[in-house]
């Protein structure tokens, strides 16, 4: 076999999952950040912001430089129905960049990579500000801007396009997260916590203070500590106590209908609430006593 064949068919093998693979559906977490989380948490994580900006449509931007030498920052967008809640998140940089993989993409992956976990997108346009290329893909709510040198410079995840937008059936699976709980597994935890988490214990309403996944794994972050730690923590509940939830419907007068777990016998945990976020259920209040 010839070299020149020899390249064609290794270049074949490397695309051919472009075609036949079902491509990597929408996504709420970026960077360890989640959709939905509070405008303080950045804060939390970066220090102040580098620039704040609201545009003539009353969009608000928040960006935070936090690797000078790859220049690397990260962005988020909150819309003027809700000032408070990320409506969107950026991660942008150079190669080197720290971050936590995407779908396995990272900053500075080359164009060939990002067709092979992707898929092929929808649209390529060049951004008429910024010398990269956009690429968009239909039904899933992330984008990624490829620089001219081939390379993954930016990724960005923006509401809720391509989830179901049909309310689920049944009520929330409790059991499922119980089993995230007790195993202390974050990524499972991550698929089922809203980003506006709240956590009442006392006189104290605990939320995320960085990205949920920093805060989730660090044993000495508050948030660890209510739903890992050895005493008064859901865990220690889920672990000491029967099991015994009792779930009910919420309704609101402004919102589509809630559920709420209670846990009438519990001497540590009181109820959990859930809301619904397109197509599941999200953990939304943890009370504990």
């Amino acid at each position: 076999m010839s070299k020149f064949a020899l390249s064609v068919l290794i270049s074949s093998l490397w695309l051919a999952p472009v075609f036949g693979q079902t491509p990597p559906p929408s996504q709420t977490e970026l960077n360890g950040f989640l959709l939905g989380q509070y405008a303080g948490a950045p804060d939390g994580a970066f220090g102040k912001p580098s620039q704040v900006t609201t545009t003539e449509d009353h969009w608000t931007y928040r960006v935070y430089i936090f690797d000078k030498k790859h220049n690397a920052y990260m962005a988020f967008k909150f819309s003027s129905d809700d000032e408070k809640r990320m409506w969107s998140i950026q991660i942008a940089g150079d190669e080197g960049t720290s971050m936590r993989p995407f779908l396995g993409l990272s900053l500075g992956d080359g164009s060939q990579k990002v067709l092979h976990t992707l898929g092929k997108p929808d649209k390529i346009e060049p951004e008429k500000d910024y010398p990269v290329d956009l690429y968009t893909y239909k039904d899933r709510n992330y984008s990624l801007e490829i620089n001219k040198e081939g390379k993954l410079s930016s990724i960005q995840i923006i509401g809720y396009a391509g989830f179901s937008q049909e309310l689920p059936k049944g009520n929330p699976d409790i059991d499922a997260l119980k089993e995230f709980i007790v195993a202390r597994d974050v990524d499972g935890l991550l698929t089922q916590l809203a980003g506006d988490l709240e956590i009442y214990k006392d006189d104290r309403i605990v939320s995320f203070a960085r990205s949920a996944r920093t805060d989730l794994t660090d044993d000495r972050s508050e948030i660890h500590q209510l739903l890992f730690g050895e005493r008064g923590s859901l865990r220690s509940a889920f672990l000491s106590e029967r099991f015994e939830p009792d779930p009910q419907i919420r309704v609101y007068t402004k919102a589509v209908p809630g559920s709420v777990v209670k846990f009438p016998r519990s001497k540590i945990v009181r109820e959990v609430v859930y809301k619904i976020e397109p197509g599941s259920w999200k953990v939304w209040e943890v009370r504990l006593r």
